[in-house]
């Protein structure tokens, strides 16, 4: 069962995302499936869903919330505070990008090209996170993802990787619609390796 109030601050969030990046040209991206339960690869796509939540995949979205109550180390700030602007674009390339921060809980940031595209968004929950993240691993698309933090998860209907870390969760969503689902997977496992060792 979703913490009160949780769902409707992702959705909002992610509406809002989406429509400052309408304006992005994409091509669009079905996803392929990997069965529930099995962990993710370079080279597994997991499957088009019904998980919870719609988010467009023509630019990255705003994260799915998941919030945390106190504790879990590292940094007690945003969400930009777990990624720099040139760490993100060592990742994904194609030059250098502006980070540009939504505080709140969760809080946001979105990674700008020089073109204003967003390439990268990311949420960071510091209050109730574990009972979002749970509400999103149980959704039947949902795929475990091995080797970072407590746990993490890839979520294909909002195309974006969820990392538990203690009662703290980072969600990143890298890439768009017109990218590949294995590549934005690789990016996202990568952004989040750099996010959870200063969470």
């Amino acid at each position: 069962m979703r913490h009160p109030g949780w769902p409707s601050r992702a959705l909002i969030a992610a509406a809002v995302m989406v429509t400052a990046t309408t304006s992005m040209a994409a091509c669009g991206g079905g996803t392929a499936s990997a069965a529930p339960g099995s962990s993710v690869s370079g080279a597994t796509q997991p499957a088009a869903s019904t998980a919870p939540a719609a988010a467009s995949e023509e630019a990255p979205s705003a994260a799915p919330s998941t919030a945390a109550g106190g504790g879990g180390g590292g940094t007690g700030g945003l969400a930009c505070d777990l990624l720099t602007a040139a760490e993100a674009a060592g990742v994904v390339g194609g030059g250098a990008l502006t980070s540009e921060s939504l505080p709140g809980e969760p809080s946001y940031c979105t990674y700008k090209g020089a073109d204003g595209a967003a390439r990268i968004v990311t949420s960071f929950a510091q209050k109730d996170a574990k009972l979002g993240y749970d509400a999103w691993a149980s959704a039947s698309d949902t795929v475990k993802v091995p080797g970072l933090g407590d746990g993490a998860i890839w979520v294909p209907s909002v195309a974006t990787l969820l990392i538990i870390k203690g009662d703290r969760v980072v969600g990143i969503t890298a890439g768009t619609g017109g990218d590949e689902e294995t590549q934005r997977i690789d990016w996202s496992k990568a952004l989040g390796a750099i996010a959870v060792a200063k969470m």
